[in-house]
């Protein structure tokens, strides 16, 4: 029977990457929307809020590169679906939450998690396609899939906008039975695959590490992924607090948080596929060009009109850029060690973001919203100069 099932979906890769990417996007939506103002009710300052974040990170960045290695030696789907379990728990932790301690906690199981899933199943995914002769279509089915998972957002913030109207906590309690829901779905739908690193599991394999110092395309690549990362990070702290400063009702943040998610799949969509015609690197310059005028447009806001088209333009880039950049670096990693080497890209570049959780939560106490957005403009234009560099190397 459980040969049948894998063998429906091994036949449906595609599909079943977008039915993934949905239901764990909609169980995410369920608190993404609300995550900021929640621990701020909490009785959290901003410096802790980014405090509690900073701790996701760190236990991901530290997990991030044995657990790829995890994933390569014991399978990328068994990798997975512990990371969705982790990260269902942290949910219904942050959700009976009280103190600063638990949130803590809750961080970890979430950072656990996130180890856990960085890299494994992109990595099952691209092997699975070049099994099957399909490896030309990654660009297109990542892209797909981000845009699948944009519209999942969208649907979930909807769904809270239209039919929540108790306290916060529930949407926890019911993103983590989600969660955990969709690792039951993962673990019976598909086989595993597995990578051949000649490294130990809590090693740092001489392959993977000598690929990736001796690959410009990828030490390039890491940092405009932090400088992305940067400009999402301070969006995550913006954005709750000064739609209610302009007057829109916590019931309503649901509603903005799917005009996001409906930017990021517009951004996923399209730059799935113009990508090969008009290059990758072009392509995600102009996702790092569509942020700046999104937080230009957010920093001169007088009105929620202004501010929700600063929203969107801030999603177009954002969505846009993540799932290209994860297939376009993947071309230069060999399938041996995919896995490993996604980790160790994620370990590097989430460790630029560890600090700067807690120190933009500061700043933001310290000189306001608006200044943050600057910020943003600054990280999006610094990764705009890196681009152009990779650009430049390769024309070279």
């Amino acid at each position: 029977m459980s040969s049948r099932i894998h063998q429906f979906w091994i036949e449906r890769i595609h599909s079943f990457y977008i039915i993934v990417r949905f239901i764990f996007a909609v169980a995410t939506a369920l608190t993404a929307s609300i995550a900021t103002i929640y621990l701020l009710g909490k009785g959290l300052s901003y410096t802790e809020v980014g405090a509690v974040w900073g701790v996701v990170v760190f236990v991901a960045t530290v997990l991030d590169f044995p657990t790829g290695n995890f994933a390569d030696i014991y399978g990328r789907k068994t990798a997975y679906v512990i990371g969705i379990v982790l990260y269902g728990v942290g949910m219904l932790v942050y959700g009976v939450g009280t103190h600063l301690w638990m949130f803590f906690a809750a961080a970890s199981f979430v950072g656990f998690g996130s180890a856990q899933i960085s890299g494994s199943i992109f990595s099952w995914v691209i092997d699975e396609l070049i099994k099957v002769n399909k490896s030309d279509m990654t660009a297109k089915v990542f892209g797909d899939g981000s845009a699948s998972a944009s519209v999942g957002g969208v649907a979930g913030g909807v769904l809270i906008g239209l039919f929540f109207k108790g306290p916060l906590e529930i949407l926890y309690y019911a993103s983590g039975i989600l969660f955990i829901l969709t690792a039951v779905f993962v673990f019976i739908s598909i086989p595993d695959n597995y990578g051949k690193p000649s490294g130990k599991w809590f090693g740092l394999p001489k392959e993977v590490v000598h690929h990736y110092v001796h690959s410009y395309p990828l030490l390039v690549l890491s940092g405009a992924f932090v400088l992305m990362l940067s400009c999402y990070t301070v969006f995550r702290f913006i954005w709750q607090p000064t739609a209610l400063e302009l007057g829109i009702q916590k019931g309503n943040l649901g509603y903005l948080y799917a005009v996001f998610m409906a930017g990021s799949a517009l951004g996923a969509f399209v730059t799935g596929r113009i990508s090969k015609k008009v290059g990758e690197v072009v392509v995600l310059l102009f996702c790092f060009a569509v942020a700046v005028t999104g937080f230009t447009t957010i920093f001169f806001t007088s009105g929620i009109v202004t501010f929700v088209c600063g929203l969107v333009q801030i999603a177009v880039g954002y969505g846009g850029f993540l799932p290209l950049l994860h297939a376009y670096m993947n071309t230069f990693v060999p399938s041996s060690i995919r896995a490993s080497m996604n980790s160790l890209v994620s370990t590097l570049t989430s460790s630029g973001i560890i600090v700067l959780q807690v120190v933009m939560g500061a700043f933001i106490e310290w000189r306001g919203l608006t200044a943050a957005s600057v910020c943003g403009v600054a990280f999006a234009f610094l990764g705009m100069c890196t681009l152009f560099v990779l650009k430049k190397h390769t024309k070279g």
